[in-house]
């Protein structure tokens, strides 16, 4: 980390790409997860899933979503957006889950072990 930047994560985060399914609203919108931890995730969202216009009201900032990671056995969780930014392929979205979820690090050493 840069001398003088202040790291506001208050867990760890595993890097790692798996397919998940974002709910926002009524719209279910594949992407893939670049880092998980007990705390939330970052996920890229394909800008081919979502119109960029609707893209400002499905993914606001601090809109509700409940996010399924199939590989993970994780299925209806609850979380917040906190960030969404575009990027040249779609959008890296980054969700606070609503609970920790402390059962991830298990989940993530059962599914690579």
């Amino acid at each position: 980390m840069p001398q003088g930047v202040n790291e506001r994560r208050a867990y760890h985060r595993t890097n790692m790409i798996l397919p998940a399914l974002a709910n926002f609203n009524q719209a279910s919108i594949p992407g893939s997860i670049q880092d998980i931890s007990i705390g939330g995730l970052m996920m890229e969202i394909d800008g081919h899933s979502v119109i960029v216009a609707e893209a400002e009201h499905l993914i606001a900032d601090r809109a509700p979503v409940v996010v399924d990671v199939p590989r993970l056995a994780l299925h209806g969780i609850p979380a917040t957006v906190v960030r969404a930014e575009q990027n040249t392929r779609g959008f890296n979205v980054a969700l606070h889950f609503d609970q920790p979820r402390v059962d991830i690090a298990q989940k993530i050493i059962k599914r690579f072990a």
